[in-house]
């Protein structure tokens, strides 16, 4: 069997971590498996809001500070049985899950800002700003989509090399020969322009 993944932009699954929540009465905790040192501090409110605040923080501040990212969760939530004790798959803000998939990925490919602006057609000053977690750049079409859906959006990497992972999508596959990234998502029944020679 292949080693498990240890950060995000090897692991090609959805950006959602399994947290762990205690309950005391009123009160509640909650521990990270891929986060040993994020913990909440017993508190009141609701606990998914918490987790996803200090998941988005957490994730945020691994951006800042040019860390790896760790893989998601590679397994979903179980049931405990006890209502005070259960695990919660949560799922970041997603803005800043898409700027960590980003920032993981560039660190993973040695890919520097002005590399990937240089491929952008941008000034350096925009990557910059795409992985500035304070930047809200996109957040209005999140907002937007999780108010219309009624759910948070559950970002996955798909391999696009392997077409079967979706369901027969047609396309084409070729990675991008500038960086080699892979395109996430294919549009069916488009074609990408051959490469110009």
């Amino acid at each position: 069997m292949a080693d498990e993944p240890k950060f995000l932009a090897e692991s090609g699954r959805p950006v959602a971590y399994l947290a762990r929540v205690m309950r005391r009465g009123d009160l509640f905790e909650i521990a990270f498996d891929a986060f040993p040192d994020l913990v909440i501090a017993p508190t009141t409110g609701d606990p998914h809001k918490a987790a996803r605040d200090a998941l988005t923080a957490e994730l945020a501040r691994l951006i800042v500070a040019r860390e790896m990212i760790p893989a998601p969760s590679t397994r979903g939530a179980q049931r405990t049985g006890d209502a005070n004790r259960y695990e919660q798959l949560i799922v970041p803000d997603q803005v800043v899950a898409l700027k960590a998939l980003l920032w993981d990925n560039m660190r993973a490919q040695q890919i520097s800002n002005g590399r990937l602006a240089d491929h952008l057609g941008v000034d350096e000053k925009e990557v910059r700003r795409l992985l500035d977690p304070e930047n809200t750049h996109g957040r209005r079409l999140t907002d937007a989509v999780e108010a219309v859906v009624g759910a948070v959006i559950a970002l996955s990497v798909v391999d696009s090399s392997v077409p079967q992972r979706l369901l027969r999508v047609s396309g084409d596959w070729r990675p991008n020969p500038v960086l080699n990234l892979q395109p996430a998502v294919q549009v069916p029944g488009k074609r990408s322009k051959p490469a110009s020679s």
